[in-house]
């Protein structure tokens, strides 16, 4: 099936300065080597990052920078054109780093993930447009921002063909994924996506969601949750960061399955969550958080050290739109947010300094339910975010003694108690 384009198959590559960006093929299948005798095997392209170590324009002596060489899920048959613009986005990404002389191996991992968010011919993200309906890609640049332009077409009932507005191909189906109903200004799609988010449309806001892009940090018992609601919930970017693996302690306690024992964290999650949501992309980093790498607009902080929450903080506070951490001891939760100027202002007065910090005995730690509650309450404040009403800056709840107590917008931003 394969065959006449694995033999007319030339690399495609990018050149800026003194880097290079090359889409090759190298033997990579669906899962493996590819396999020419299984009809459903698919040869699958790898990118490779090169730098040149002169300037010289007539000297061009490439060579491979070491672990900048990943396979993704991109076929072997895509469009040159398409290539183009997928390598002009690795480049993007990439460019700066490189010329900063950080290490890329963590950046090139997570762009292994990379696809094509465009029109299956061109590449182009411009959008489409259909009879009566307008249609926008879920589009976004990489601070998150989602883009939205066109005009529409209102001359017959809705439905296809669709035209890509930059080269003119027509697609009986739509390739992107959210078009936009000109009268609601809503994401539909298809009929299956509507009646998927029917129930929670008018409190979580899909035009707003799709301009989400999120990053947790922790995977544990708060966090593996937190991810979970989203990939649900229908949030189409999330990235996971966790250095840890799956202990038989963390069955009980965070929820993951027997089958889980020994991977990562993030793998873990990451499995589930494509489970709940094949069209969610999702990034897992089997590492410590560091504050070179790329990451969402919006971040979930549930890492379990109070010192870690005040290097995050000071790393990400001018680089996310909302930040909403979870803490949670046995049967004691607490939840925090910053977005608005005040409750900036008021976060950092809760990030004590590790000494001060309660530790609880080993064997009264963590409980699964109380994680569930505190992830619940940590997307109930996104989603008030989302729909522009007042955060709460601070919640704090007791299942035991069924107590809570909540500094809301407005109050004394003062107190830490």
């Amino acid at each position: 099936m394969y065959k006449e384009a694995l033999n007319d198959f030339e690399p495609v590559q990018l050149i800026q300065g003194n880097v290079m960006v090359e889409w090759n093929w190298v033997g990579q299948g669906l899962s493996g080597g590819y396999q020419e005798e299984d009809p459903g095997d698919i040869p699958m392209l790898s990118f490779t990052i090169c730098s040149c170590p002169c300037l010289d324009t007539s000297c061009r002596h490439w060579e491979p920078i070491p672990n900048a060489s990943y396979g993704t899920q991109i076929p072997l048959d895509t469009p040159r054109a398409v290539l183009k613009r997928l390598a002009q986005k690795i480049m993007d990404r990439v460019y700066d780093e490189i010329q900063a002389g950080h290490p890329i191996t963590n950046l090139c991992q997570d762009l292994s993930h990379i696809r094509n968010e465009g029109c299956p011919q061109c590449g182009s993200e411009e959008g489409y447009t259909g009879r009566s309906l307008e249609y926008h890609l879920a589009r976004f640049d990489h601070k998150g921002n989602w883009v939205e332009d066109l005009g529409c077409d209102d001359s017959g009932p809705g439905g296809g063909p669709y035209t890509c507005c930059a080269c003119g191909a027509e697609f009986e189906a739509l390739p992107g994924r959210y078009p936009i109903d000109e009268k609601e200004g809503n994401p539909m799609n298809t009929a299956e996506i509507s009646d998927r988010y029917s129930r929670q449309r008018d409190i979580v806001p899909p035009e707003r969601l799709a301009s989400c892009k999120a990053t947790v940090v922790g995977v544990g018992a708060v966090g593996r949750q937190v991810a979970l609601q989203l990939a649900a919930m229908g949030l189409p970017w999330m990235q996971i960061i966790d250095f840890d693996h799956v202990e038989e302690s963390n069955l009980a306690s965070q929820g993951y399955l027997e089958d889980d024992l020994g991977r990562a964290k993030v793998d873990a999650t990451a499995a589930l969550c494509r489970q709940i949501n094949h069209r969610l992309d999702i990034f897992p980093v089997n590492d410590r958080f560091r504050r070179s790498r790329e990451m969402g607009n919006i971040l979930f902080n549930a890492v379990d050290s109070i010192e870690t929450r005040g290097l995050l903080w000071e790393a990400v506070q001018n680089r996310v739109d909302l930040l909403v951490d979870g803490r949670m001891s046995a049967e004691v939760l607490r939840v925090l947010t910053a977005a608005d100027p005040s409750s900036r202002e008021y976060y950092p007065s809760t990030l004590f300094t590790a000494e001060q910090a309660f530790v609880g005995a080993c064997t009264a730690k963590t409980t699964i339910y109380c994680a569930n509650i505190a992830a619940g309450f940590m997307i109930a404040q996104f989603t008030k975010w989302l729909r522009n009403l007042p955060i709460d800056p601070d919640i704090q709840v007791n299942l035991l003694s069924m107590e809570m107590n909540i500094l809301k917008e407005g109050d004394d931003y003062g107190r830490t108690g």
